[in-house]
């Protein structure tokens, strides 16, 4: 080895920096350090994009998309699964794991692509809690399947701190927690991942848009990485309520957006089911005479609320059987109910034709049923959401102090109706100050 020179505190910065080139000069390689030094990763956006041109995309036939569930959920995608504290979230997800480690249907409505190993993994539930939802769920299912099952399905209770990243000052930062999970994820190598709860795994401020958008995206390296679906269980909104009790209720417990905390977990998963436990009264209502005398949250609604691939999906209904398990029921009133909204919104679309027609003013948005029918809020919301859903009425933004009103699709700045007409061949709308007070 060559002579290094021995630095002084008055050698100057010239000379430091020659003596340090002079050292790693003079040190041997390491061959095998450097064989394990890991590749520079290419930064997201350095591509070449000449590969993503519509050329391409429009002469190679697209593959198949690889779905987990059969239409509704993706494998390799971020996924969420939101409900009430107590709703079942936790029963329903062990229920989809041994569902996909079996190759059968989840809960009589969702159809695994293939089978393949599950691994579920809960920061709230010990091992007995767990050992016996997995072990009932297990029993209904048919002898091969079970045997089938329990090779691919895993449990796992864990406590402490299990946070696998970490918001601090700003940035969200990954912990050691998620080096064992990867290493985890590495060996044992499932199609399904299921953490219980975001709380426990995500430790950033539930209402951090950005820091929320930063720890989704860690978990979408997991699933790129290891080709597995991940869901995260998460705990509706305080506004939601614990129990629906009206349509309108449950409508608000089965959007995307009924989710605690930030709108960008909505923005992020890929895939997301609500739960949302009913009231008695309503129970009644939508089931019939099996729900007679059973108690509050005896019976839930579920529904995808969103997925990017595939048209929307009905939602479902469940009875809590023994042990907590999810039994799918039908509902008695479905169709009665779905014949009294379309008849309401095709009467509130008859209403605004008139006006137009007559030259009236146009109904607001939140009281045209009450307006027009003396109908209650409930009534008024349902069918005001299905004649828009449907596409036999539009929103549009009033220049008064009502808000939004109600117009036929095809007008676009306001009513064309016939009668007097002011600039630009538009209506002079007549005032109903009495009607609309």
């Amino acid at each position: 080895m060559s002579q290094v020179a021995v630095l002084t505190p008055t050698d100057t910065a010239a000379q430091i920096e020659q003596a340090r080139a002079d050292f790693l000069a003079a040190c041997p390689a390491d061959p095998a350090r450097e064989e394990s030094a890991s590749p520079v990763q290419p930064r997201p956006l350095q591509l070449d994009i000449s590969k993503y041109s519509g050329e391409r995309y429009f002469s190679e036939f697209p593959p198949a998309f690889d779905w987990l569930l059969k239409g509704s959920l993706r494998c390799k995608t971020l996924g969420a699964m939101i409900g009430a504290p107590g709703s079942g979230k936790s029963t329903a997800a062990i229920q989809l794991a041994v569902a996909v480690a079996a190759g059968l249907p989840w809960l009589g409505a969702w159809e695994p692509a293939h089978e393949g190993r599950a691994l579920y993994i809960s920061a709230e539930d010990d091992e007995l809690t767990l050992h016996r939802r997995v072990h009932h769920t297990l029993k209904t299912l048919p002898e091969q399947a079970q045997v089938q099952a329990m090779k691919n399905i895993f449990a796992v209770p864990v406590t402490g701190d299990v946070a696998l990243c970490r918001g601090m000052g700003g940035d969200v930062i990954k912990t050691d927690a998620l080096t064992d999970l990867r290493a985890i994820l590495k060996e044992f190598r499932p199609t399904l991942l299921v953490l219980d709860t975001l709380a426990r795994f995500l430790a950033v401020a539930e209402n951090d848009n950005p820091a929320m958008t930063a720890a989704c995206a860690l978990l979408e390296e997991v699933c790129r990485d290891f080709d597995c679906a991940t869901v995260l269980l998460h705990h509706t909104a305080k506004v939601t309520g614990a129990l629906a009790s009206d349509d309108l209720s449950l409508n608000t417990a089965l959007e995307q957006t009924a989710s605690r905390g930030a709108s960008a977990l909505a923005g992020c998963v890929r895939w997301q089911v609500n739960l949302a436990p009913l009231a008695s009264k309503l129970a009644i209502k939508i089931i019939g005479e099996d729900a007679v005398g059973r108690a509050d949250g005896a019976f839930l609604a579920v529904r995808v609320s969103k997925k990017n691939c595939g048209a929307p999906e009905p939602k479902y209904f469940f009875s809590r059987c023994e042990h907590g398990l999810l039994r799918r029921v039908e509902p008695v009133a479905q169709e009665q109910e779905a014949q009294s909204r379309e008849a309401d919104a095709a009467a509130l679309v008859a209403e605004v034709k008139r006006r137009a027609e007559e030259g009236l003013e146009p109904l607001p948005v939140s009281k045209a049923g009450r307006y027009a029918f003396e109908w209650g809020e409930t009534r008024n919301k349902n069918a005001v959401f299905f004649a828009v859903d449907s596409g036999l009425l539009a929103k549009q933004k009033s220049s008064g102090a009502r808000g939004e009103i109600l117009m036929l699709p095809t007008e676009e700045k306001g009513p064309m109706v016939k009668g007097p007409q002011g600039p630009q061949g538009r209506a002079l709308v007549k005032n109903e100050t009495n009607l609309m007070s």
